[in-house]
């Protein structure tokens, strides 16, 4: 009887872990995470990076509607500011479901594009936040601002409808005028007009 009893308490010492041991497991597993987790950073960003050309290509469909419509125009970065400004009927273009303040280039594009850049446009407010996602860059999620977007656009040389005494900087452009549509950037990640310290 005391024979029996003995070899059972070995058997129970035998299948339990001691110190060493689960020290071992726990270092075991701290070093298979610490190979796994650039791995799995790398595919992450790598499914951003994939997600953020996606929506840049949508927009590129976007540029190339508008500019079927507008007679081969480029969209401009900013339309036009006309003296008056919110006073002026003239200032206020269609984006699709609603009229817009002297809006961006991705606001104009967004009947085009398919999806609303706003859901409704708020005619005269200047700093207001797309809605739909397509306008949102993977990488820097908060950065939805009308006028502090993560998406910049190439305007000083695809239109830019500033006026200097009068005259256009470079408006209107031609999509006739890009000799190489492989080798012109339209848009890329972007600070916006952000300035340290501010919203």
């Amino acid at each position: 009887m005391r024979s029996s009893s003995m070899t059972l308490v070995r058997q129970q010492r035998r299948s339990a872990f001691t110190l060493i041991e689960l020290l071992v497991v726990i270092a075991i597993i701290a070093v298979i995470i610490a190979i796994l987790l650039p791995a799995l950073s790398s595919a992450r960003e790598k499914s951003r990076s994939t997600l953020c050309l996606t929506r840049l290509r949508s927009l590129s469909l976007g540029w190339h509607m508008y500019a079927d419509d507008n007679n081969d125009m480029a969209v401009p970065g900013r339309m036009f500011n006309a003296a008056g400004g919110t006073g002026n009927p003239a200032n206020y273009y269609d984006v699709g479901n609603g009229e817009k303040y002297r809006p961006r280039w991705t606001a104009t594009m967004g009947k085009y594009v398919g999806l609303f850049a706003f859901n409704p446009p708020i005619p005269d407010d200047d700093r207001q936040d797309y809605d739909s996602p397509i306008y949102q860059c993977p990488t820097a999620p908060d950065r939805m601002d009308a006028r502090n977007h993560a998406f910049g656009y190439n305007y000083q040389f695809l239109g830019n409808a500033r006026q200097v005494a009068g005259v256009y900087r470079n408006f209107p452009v031609s999509r006739s005028r890009i000799s190489s549509f492989a080798s012109t950037v339209m848009a890329a990640d972007c600070m916006g007009t952000r300035r340290r310290g501010r919203d």
